[in-house]
Parts: C-alpha cells; structure tokens; sequence
C-alpha cells in the first residue's frame, strides 16, 4: 500500500498509481497554501500507517509553495525518520527554493535523507512516479 500526497493535483495519482500496479492506502491533498507545519502533519498521518510501503508526493504548486512543502517535508523526515521510499514532483511557485532545501538537507545528512529516492521537476510526471514507487517496492 502507499502512500499519496498531492497539491493542487486532486485525485488522479490514486488512479494512476493504481494503473501501474501499486494500492493506495492514504491519500492527502493539501492544497490551498498549506503552512509547513500542516505539510509535516500530512506526512506523519503517510509515516503513522504501518501498510504504507512507499510514499508518492505529486506536489504541483500553484497558491500551494514548493518552499514550504519542502520545510514540511524535512519536519515530518526528521520526526519520523521513515523506512519507506518517496519519490517527489517538485513543480510551481517557489519550485527552485523548494529544491534548494531539500537538496541541502540530503547534502548535509545522506543516511536520514536516503528516503527520497526521486526528486522530479516539471518534466516528472505522476505516470514516472507511480512507476518509479511501484518499482522501488516490487509491489508489481
């Protein structure tokens, strides 16, 4: 089962995640310019479920901030320090500030960040996500 975290993309990761084999088990969608706290606190409801196997965050920022999903992210990695896979699209307002963190944050501490296993940009799309996911955790 996996996990799903979106913004601004609605519900059609949960279809295509399906497609391509995997089972969501959570879906949430934060949409509408989330602070990085209530982007943490998404995340932990993800890490709390002990199904979840691998986390596919489709993050397609519009009033959503690419910054401020990635401050939430590094939280929610930080207090939970996952075992699980993510694979990440990183793309909209403030995309290059929101990689920026997270590349430092991978940068500066490799074994707590080894949980990201992708961090896509525009070109990623959640078809190369549920793919990507599904592949890491042979679920297909």
């Amino acid at each position: 089962d996996f996990g799903v975290f979106a913004a601004d993309s609605g519900m059609a990761a949960n279809d295509v995640l399906r497609l391509h084999g995997g089972q969501p088990a959570n879906f949430s969608d934060v949409g509408g310019g989330p602070s990085p706290e209530r982007v943490a606190g998404a995340f932990s409801l993800l890490f709390a479920n002990p199904r979840i196997k691998g986390v596919l965050a489709f993050y397609f920022g519009g009033i959503s901030r690419c910054d401020d999903f990635a401050k939430g992210l590094i939280m929610a990695i930080e207090k939970h320090r996952p075992g699980v896979p993510i694979v990440i699209k990183l793309a909209g307002t403030a995309e290059k500030e929101g990689r920026e963190i997270l590349q430092q944050a991978m940068a500066s501490n490799a074994a707590l960040y080894s949980c990201i296993k992708f961090l896509g940009g525009i070109e990623a799309t959640v078809d190369d996500l549920a793919r990507r996911i599904v592949g890491l955790t042979g679920e297909a």
